[in-house]
């Protein structure tokens, strides 16, 4: 099976001063110094060769060195995947490691700082001095700065040892860590577990943040359209359900940009946001929700959306429980039909958000509600990743969806809707271990037929996915076809 990996950059401010020293004297050790062994060893062509070709091969060893060391310095990469961690070959050359580590080599990972004991909380203590120490079963360590570390990787980085890393060899400071980094505080008392820590952080749209929704009866300067009441909201995002011209009730999705984004950020996101405007407002589809209009004022972003009368997926599970597979399949067949719509186009569009909220059914039919325009735009001017991460593929994550991408949401959606629960994120989805009781008291088992079209869909590398629509239907109906045989 090919492994999924994770990439992110780490740049300390020593290797960032060593870099940019060779690469100021490169045009002395690429080109001067060989040239000058050249013109040495011509010279003693003419005497004592012996002691040219000894000049020249110092000479030689001296560029040779000085261009492996740049190309050390120059490999700024932290890889994770379910196998390892690979660190730059800058901090391990003096390990007893090569830059790679299974997870199972590392005997504990511990945020700390050199002026403080190990163990001791770090939670008054500044980001410039923490380090993330990971120590390995034979006793050698090897140290990354925080502070060499973006937010936004960091951010990555944190969620991918909660995944991959045990959690018994996670000290609590990796909790406060990801506290402090995304401006929360844990209450006092022990910690709770990590799995409902890090599950409650990833199961939130947006990270915390000072906004005031809009109230009910705010009306739009030039628009016939008013907020009749709040639906949500939370975080730099909200959703409204409004009325247009006091008849049409619409949907009104609304998406703040903080006042401290840089100007460049803000102008980027709009151009990103306008151009998959375009393209949502030329969507004709029954099983897609109609984008009537985007506007912005006051610097808060606005989608208006025809309202759809139903309930999502996540309010039926919440409601019924567990889904039968029967209607499972039909719920999966009927998705098929939009995403075909959207990936069919010219060019393809990647619907992005395909997840439980997003997703209302009626009669067994799934219309999309919403898009993850919005989200786009968000992580534009904040620099991080938005969105629901238990339903996002891996490569998604990492800023490169493709229609595989939605095939991924899809197969976690219908995790949830076989076993009621969110699916871990960042892993291939396997249902078969859940099971839940409905009304009747009789246990409803996922087959092994359901299983495996849930983790083909899952899988973490793209390649090893279901490749299509078309293919996604075709194991629907073959499921479909074995039900009715078994049955009749």
């Amino acid at each position: 099976m090919a492994n999924f990996e994770l990439t992110i950059k780490y740049l300390s401010n020593d290797t960032a001063y060593w870099r940019n020293l060779m690469l100021l004297f490169s045009p002395i050790w690429g080109i001067a110094i060989p040239l000058i062994g050249l013109w040495v060893f011509a010279a003693y062509l003419f005497g004592n060769a012996f002691a040219g070709i000894l000049i020249v091969a110092a000479l030689l060893v001296f560029t040779m060195t000085c261009f492996f060391a740049t190309m050390l310095l120059m490999d700024t990469r932290i890889t994770l995947s379910k196998n390892g961690i690979r660190f730059p070959p800058i901090l391990t050359i003096l390990s007893a490691y090569t830059n790679e580590a299974a997870w199972s080599k590392i005997k504990q990972l511990q945020v700390s700082s050199p002026l403080q004991p190990n163990g001791a909380s770090v939670a008054n203590t500044p980001l410039s001095e923490l380090h993330l120490r990971f120590e390995m079963v034979d006793a050698d360590e090897i140290s990354l700065v925080v502070e060499a570390i973006s937010s936004n990787d960091l951010e990555k980085l944190l969620m991918a040892l909660s995944v991959w890393l045990p959690e018994e060899k996670r000290d609590a400071n990796l909790l406060l860590l990801k506290q402090r980094l995304d401006g929360t505080a844990i209450a006092a008392g022990d910690p709770p577990s990590y799995t409902k820590i890090w599950q409650d952080e990833l199961d939130s749209r947006f990270s915390a943040t000072a906004f005031m929704p809009l109230e009910p009866g705010h009306a739009f300067a030039n628009r016939s359209l008013v907020v009749v009441r709040q639906l949500a909201f939370g975080g730099l995002s909200a959703v409204y359900f409004c009325q247009e011209g006091g008849v049409n009730n619409r949907i009104l999705k609304e998406s703040v940009v903080p006042t401290n984004t840089k100007q460049e950020l803000k102008l980027k996101a709009k151009e990103m946001f306008e151009r998959e405007a375009a393209i949502l407002l030329q969507l004709n589809h029954e099983q897609i929700v109609k984008v009537i209009q985007f506007f912005s004022e006051d610097d808060r972003t606005y989608i208006l959306l025809e309202y759809v009368d139903g309930k999502t997926l996540r309010q039926i599970v919440g409601e019924q429980g567990c889904q039968p597979e029967d209607r499972v399949i039909r719920i999966a067949q009927s998705l098929c039909r939009p995403l075909s719509y959207l990936h069919d186009r010219n060019p393809s569009i990647i619907h992005k958000d395909i997840s439980p909220e997003n997703i209302v059914v009626q009669d067994d039919q799934a219309i999309i509600i919403d898009f993850g325009a919005a989200n786009e735009f968000l992580g534009t001017v904040t620099s991080t990743m938005v969105g629901k991460q238990a339903y996002v593929a891996p490569e998604q994550f990492a800023g490169r969806a493709s229609a595989s991408s939605d095939l991924y949401s899809l197969g976690a959606t219908l995790y949830f809707l076989l076993t009621g629960t969110d699916p871990v994120p960042l892993t291939c989805s396997s249902p078969k271990e859940f099971f839940c009781v409905d009304s009747t008291s009789s246990q409803m088992v996922v087959s092994n037929e359901m299983d495996q079209f849930v983790k083909d869909l899952t899988e973490l590398e793209r390649s090893d996915r279901l490749m299509s629509v078309n293919a996604v239907l075709e194991r629907l109906e073959a499921m479909t076809q074995s039900k009715r045989q078994s049955s009749s």
